[in-house]
């Protein structure tokens, strides 16, 4: 078993440990929403599809999605055969990125809030029985749960890889827990929700008397607000999409989310 070059995000649910608390009837709507992200974010690989078919490739690269628990995992691999050009890092990177910009956008804009972290290096995966492991991977993981707010950035292994241009991501400052924060790149996830003029419901998020977080809830509205004034070239969300999902998380999260 070799390694392969893989670009991933890891994306956790703020506030899952109280939805546990729950019956599992009641949870369970959440988390078959997290398992149709590969439905909404069909833009992604239909974008994949036509660079490799005009490239006159037989090979598609894949973006791929795992769940467990509250925990989403989104890859894409170096696969052989794919367009060069989809098989640098750099290509990789932008892909996950465009995924996981599109994720917060849709999980926010409905109340949601989400955290993570994307990362790119050597990833051992197998399929049968389905595992991964690596030393960037959990590297990354430890990145998300240093956050504190609802948002994702972009992992030391990535950075060397990006390209601040992208519309995808932007600078800023990532709040770190014990008060302490690091200027750094972060997913835009405002971008898809302004273009629609989509506001997300903070009146139903961060709702708790725990201080870490309402510092969450105000690191997060904080991003927003910067974000307002930028302009983007990024494909919007459908609002029907945010008010579908929308009307499931407020009939389940009523609990303090973001605790975490």
């Amino acid at each position: 078993m070799k390694p392969v070059k893989t670009a991933f995000a890891v994306i956790d649910i703020l506030g899952f440990g109280h939805l546990m608390k729950r019956h599992p009837t009641q949870v369970f709507p959440i988390i078959f929403e997290l398992l149709r992200t590969s439905e909404r974010n069909w833009l992604v690989q239909h974008d994949l599809d036509r660079f490799a078919k005009f490239s006159g490739s037989a090979v598609s690269p894949q973006i791929q999605y795992l769940q467990y628990s509250d925990t989403l995992l989104i890859w894409r691999k170096f696969e052989n055969g794919a367009p060069d050009l989809l098989n640098t890092a750099e290509a990789m990177i932008d892909t996950v990125t465009y995924a996981t910009s599109m994720t917060l956008g849709t999980f926010l804009g409905a109340g949601l809030p989400l955290r993570g972290a994307i990362g790119f290096g050597d990833t051992f995966i197998n399929t049968d029985p389905l595992f991964f492991t690596g030393f960037e991977l959990y590297q990354t993981m430890k990145s998300e749960t240093q956050q504190e707010w609802a948002g994702v950035c972009i992992n030391d292994s990535a950075k060397p890889h990006v390209d601040i241009d992208w519309s995808y991501i932007v600078e800023a400052t990532i709040p770190l827990k014990n008060h302490d924060s690091m200027q750094g790149i972060a997913v835009n996830w405002v971008g898809p929700l302004k273009i629609m003029s989509i506001t997300p419901p903070w009146e139903d998020m961060f709702v708790s008397e725990d201080s870490s977080t309402i510092l969450k809830g105000h690191n997060t509205r904080n991003f927003y607000d910067n974000q307002l004034s930028s302009n983007w070239g990024l494909p919007s969300i459908a609002e029907s999409t945010i008010d579908a999902l929308r009307q499931k998380v407020l009939g389940v999260s009523s609990q303090p989310n973001g605790s975490r």
